[in-house]
């Protein structure tokens, strides 16, 4: 057992983030106009803050100070962020772009987020807690 709360963070994250990708993979058609790229481009971008800021969650957890608090507020503004700069670039792009980079932030971010939601209901739940 991982007794490292941010690398068992991760070590879970990072199982959730493979199966999302593995879906939204299904989802994207091979010969579609950039499709693909997009949709990767949008994954990647969610799948990355939410580790990263999740890991930070993990480890500031349960600790005095304001490290809980920033590590909230910096993925939600790293996540507000790509979701605007990606989406007017997709838009600007056209043909479906817009359409893949938004299905590749929803499969980068809602597995992660219900991941997290569970991980630190469970943590919080630990005896000694």
């Amino acid at each position: 057992m991982i007794r490292n709360p941010a690398i068992r963070f991760v070590a879970g994250a990072l199982a959730v983030s493979a199966g999302s990708a593995a879906a939204a993979w299904a989802t994207f058609r091979l010969g579609a106009s950039g499709g693909l790229a997009w949709g990767a481009a949008g994954w990647g971008m969610m799948a990355g803050i939410g580790l990263v800021s999740g890991a930070w969650l993990a480890a500031a957890h349960g600790k005095t100070g304001p490290g809980f608090l920033a590590a909230i507020v910096a993925g939600i503004l790293g996540r507000l962020a790509v979701t605007l700069g990606g989406a007017l670039a997709a838009a600007r792009t056209g043909r479906g772009a817009l359409w893949a980079f938004l299905l590749g932030l929803g499969a980068g971010f809602v597995p992660l987020q219900v991941y997290e939601t569970v991980f630190f209901y469970r943590a919080g739940r630990r005896p000694g807690r």
